[in-house]
């Protein structure tokens, strides 16, 4: 039997996937900047993509 993530967990998780998300579009804002004619910025973009998905997973927990 499972016991349900404590509320400070639950805030805690929120408030990393909030910080992710935010760090992931600032990651996709600097790679369009950037253009995606250089790696880095091809690897900013598809970074900060992947962080903001991954911070909306960590906060709907």
């Amino acid at each position: 039997m499972t016991t349900p993530p404590t509320t400070t967990s639950t805030a805690h998780l929120e408030f990393i996937g909030m910080i992710v998300e935010i760090a992931g579009v600032a990651a996709v804002v600097g790679g369009l900047v950037l253009s995606l004619h250089h790696w880095p910025a091809a690897a900013a973009l598809i970074g900060g993509g992947t962080a903001y998905f991954i911070g909306k997973k960590l906060r709907a927990m």
